[in-house]
């Protein structure tokens, strides 16, 4: 008899647990019978049932916030999934914000989903870079030693022409002086598999001459870009996209061309 009373009360016991995991959780807590997903700290998301981290039966929690709080319903997982944040790809950098003088140039993308439900965060969704801006300054205020735009040598064989006037270059005239540089450093760009440019026969440490004339030199007789001695500085070629690299300048000589004997022979743009 006693072990019949024994073995009743076990059974009672199973069905009031099933009873109990039956009652409302995260799955069906909500208020139209749904999932129950608050975010954040929320000490009203709770239902009734066991959580995760302890046996006994009674008020858990259906909150993001229950993850650090150890909390949650056995069920929180499956009802509340985590999603993470979306965003796009970058968009490209802007153009420089002050147009003559330092300033930045700045980059953004943007969240296509939320985060929810303890899902990570989103990523800063802008960057900002140093620049400086030429497009709005006189010719006589870009420095000397700003990245230097060059040409073949040429090139200046046009310069006579009346599209290489400026309205700021008609006058005065100045007397034409070559720079020396030494090349230090080619951006992979210059490699143009297929076609034949200037740029193969160069190489770290080549010698080039660069000319310095009208319309170049702009009303204060100084080619932007002319460098400093002994100083790394940089250039870009005016006629092949994107090619570009570092140089270092090693003399300057007024009231001079560059000659039919100098091997690589360029002019200022």
């Amino acid at each position: 008899m006693e072990r019949s009373i024994g073995i009743l009360c076990l059974v009672v016991f199973i069905i009031a647990s099933f009873i109990h995991l039956s009652d409302a959780s995260c799955a069906d807590g909500g208020p139209d019978g749904g999932p129950l997903c608050c975010l954040g700290k929320d000490n009203d998301c709770t239902a009734e049932g066991y959580q995760i981290f302890a046996r006994s039966y009674g008020t858990c929690y259906c909150d993001t916030a229950c993850v650090n709080t150890r909390d949650c319903c056995t069920d929180f997982d499956q009802a509340c999934p985590a999603v993470d944040c979306e965003v796009s790809p970058w968009s490209l950098w802007s153009g420089c914000s002050e147009r003559c003088g330092v300033g930045y140039s700045e980059r953004r993308r943007f969240v296509l989903r939320e985060p929810q439900n303890a899902g990570a965060k989103c990523p800063k969704l802008q960057e900002r870079r140093g620049c400086k801006g030429y497009r709005g300054c006189e010719l006589e205020d870009i420095p000397g030693n700003n990245v230097a735009m060059i040409l073949p040598y040429k090139y200046s064989l046009s310069r006579a022409g009346p599209q290489w006037e400026h309205p700021l270059a008609r006058a005065p005239r100045f007397d034409t002086y070559c720079v020396y540089f030494k090349f230090r450093r080619f951006h992979p760009t210059c490699e143009t598999p297929g076609i034949e440019n200037w740029t193969d026969s160069l190489k770290k440490g080549s010698r080039a001459c660069v000319e310095c004339n009208r319309p170049a030199y702009g009303t204060s007789g100084v080619c932007n870009g002319e460098g400093i001695n002994k100083k790394k500085t940089r250039w870009s070629a005016v006629d092949i996209q994107g090619c570009r690299g570092v140089w270092q300048r090693i003399d300057i000589i007024k009231d001079c061309t560059c000659g039919e004997d100098e091997e690589n022979r360029f002019v200022f743009v």
